[in-house]
């Protein structure tokens, strides 16, 4: 009854195969608990005891724990929720932040519901010993059951909650005791540093628009001549005044380092200890009694993003699964129902306020709108021979994308804060179609198909001083990174230079992008580090215009010169990048 209240149209819908899959485990929690119950309400013996504390552990956590993973994620914890947990006593309570989701609270009603129900089991139930021995066989059958039988857990998640959270811990129990092999690196909960209390000067509110896997080329430039045919042509026509940043670079080619980079803005090649201790914007914004918001539509279930995102302290939290529960888990839920969330909680803000919309449906597999696909031929083919098929097709899930990104930007312009607020926006990083005999996505690599992205920002009149204007704009063209967009961040937050910020600061890699200093030293690139591990480690240095790679099973560093070679398609010869390689190999391979 009380799944059936959380999610009544969802069970309502579910049809075929679904409706025998998800009676099925009815049928076998409902033999779970009884037999426990049988067994617990017996006059004498241990078998008494043993089974009353089982049924009031177990019935506690399932109950518990799955009513408070729904509260914040609109689904239930599953295998994927636990998979790549490193500690198991974190996994049985799936990892989620106590407070948010007054998990504690949760726990110590569900234990007593749970005595509750022995207690009337004890005082009504007079099993007779032909139902004991049942119980007893049914106990360890219904056990193997809940264990063993797979289930509808992705999407549709025909089953019941607790058969969800049966499966998902054994499945981490077969992968800690190597019946699996699936042990990666994966996001584990973050432990920030306490911030003080911050004193903005001069603060003014921001929205970071943060998009996925975009390359540079399909956003339109500022002064082309004649009306732009490229795909992200909507957003940028709502900001001609934007000022552009034409040599940015993520850090990472994988979203979940990219993203650890621009709302902390620690290097990619720092250790566990400070990747893992740093604060989020959103830990800043809190100390500087800055509201805050973050609205995505990735699913954050994917690789324990969660994780990362589930403890930040903002008062607007949105997920993909938020939006829509049987999200996909790579594409996510649609960016237009991201778009109608933030527009529909904009006004919602308290001023001052930093914002963050993360957009997901141009990761491969790519979402497009049958009725908006302006780029043909297109197909979603892995043929190598069709490739130009593949980019038209990922350029429509861009155009597609977009529009909605446009919506949100024209909303926020309109709204009574439009004119108080800064809008920042980027991709994490850039997408491959086969260059460099790598395969088609991202995460393979640090060439600039995969880490040269878009990067812009549009500041309304008296939102910036002429300063910080002109510095923004003297950026133009000169090489910058993620790291320097966090600090930016913070500058316009009016953070920068707040004394309470010196000792985290001193940890960042990045300059503000809103003062004349530059970042001119090597700069880390990764797809690898104590947060993600990708299929295909590299990791590499670049400075000004030269950039070295260190892949993993790879002997010696490829070399690469993007101002004499944008493509990069010939390497120099190790020699050359001789001091970068010994700067990478010290920093990456100590």
């Amino acid at each position: 009854m009380v799944d059936f209240s959380r999610r009544s149209d969802r069970l309502i819908s579910l049809s075929g195969p679904y409706v025998l899959a998800y009676l099925g485990t009815l049928l076998e929690v409902g033999l779970l608990w009884t037999a426990l119950l049988t067994l617990a309400a017996r006059r004498r013996g241990l078998v008494r005891h043993v089974s009353a504390a089982s049924f009031v552990v177990l019935f506690g956590l399932t109950s518990a724990v799955q009513g408070a993973f729904f509260q914040l994620f609109d689904i239930y914890a599953t295998l994927d929720a636990h998979l790549h947990c490193r500690s198991l006593p974190w996994a049985i309570v799936a990892t989620l932040p106590l407070g948010r989701t007054h998990l504690v609270a949760r726990l110590l009603g569900s234990f007593a519901l749970g005595v509750a129900l022995v207690i009337a089991a004890r005082r009504f139930v007079r099993p007779r010993r032909s139902r004991r021995i049942a119980a007893a066989v049914v106990f360890p059958l219904a056990s193997l059951g809940l264990i063993a039988m797979p289930v509808s857990y992705r999407g549709l998640q025909a089953a019941a909650p607790e058969a969800l959270y049966f499966h998902g811990l054994a499945g981490l129990v077969k992968e800690r005791v190597g019946l699996t092999h699936l042990a990666q690196v994966r996001m584990q909960r973050r432990t920030p540093q306490s911030v003080p209390a911050l004193v903005p000067k001069s603060p003014r509110n921001v929205l970071f628009i943060l998009h996925e896997s975009l390359r540079q080329e399909v956003t339109c430039p500022k002064d082309q001549a004649g009306p732009c045919k490229r795909p992200a042509r909507f957003s940028t026509a709502e900001v001609p005044d934007r000022m552009v940043f034409g040599a940015m670079r993520a850090n990472s080619s994988s979203t979940l380092i990219s993203l650890s980079v621009l709302l902390s803005g620690v290097s990619p090649a720092s250790d566990d200890a400070t990747l893992y201790g740093a604060p989020l914007l959103f830990e800043y914004a809190q100390a500087a009694g800055y509201d805050s918001a973050y609205w995505t539509s990735q699913n954050v279930i994917y690789g324990n993003m969660r994780m990362f995102l589930q403890d930040a302290p903002a008062s607007h939290l949105a997920f993909a699964t938020n939006l829509a529960p049987e999200a996909d888990f790579d594409v996510g839920a649609k960016d237009a129902l991201l778009a109608d969330r933030a527009i529909a909680e904009w006004g919602e803000l308290r001023e001052p306020f930093v914002a963050v919309t993360h957009f997901s449906n141009t990761h491969v597999p790519y979402l497009v709108s049958p009725n908006d696909t302006p780029y043909a031929p297109a197909a979603d083919t892995d043929d190598p021979a069709r490739v130009a098929e593949l980019r038209n097709y990922y350029k429509n899930a861009v155009f597609h994308s977009d529009r909605h990104v446009a919506r949100l930007i024209r909303h926020v312009r309109a709204s009574a804060s439009g004119a108080r607020t800064v809008i920042v926006f980027t991709s994490d990083h850039g997408e491959i179609f086969g260059e460099h005999h790598l395969p088609h996505g991202h995460t393979s690599s640090s060439f600039d198909n995969e880490i040269l992205v878009p990067a812009w920002i549009d500041a309304p009149p008296q939102t910036l001083r002429e300063e910080e204007r002109a510095a923004i704009v003297g950026a133009a063209e000169r090489a910058t990174w993620h790291v320097d967009l966090h600090a930016t961040l913070l500058d316009l937050m009016g953070l920068w230079d707040e004394p309470g910020l010196a000792s985290f600061r001193s940890r960042m890699a990045g300059q503000p992008l809103t003062r004349e200093a530059r970042t001119s030293g090597p700069v880390a690139i990764s797809n690898c580090n104590g947060l993600w591990h990708s299929a295909l480690c590299n990791w590499g240095m670049m400075q000004g215009s030269r950039k070295v790679q260190l892949v993993a099973g790879l002997p010696g560093a490829l070399c690469t010169d993007v101002a004499i070679d944008p493509l990069e398609r010939s390497f120099l010869r190790e020699e050359e990048c001789a001091d970068l390689v010994r700067v990478a190999e010290r920093t990456f391979l100590r």
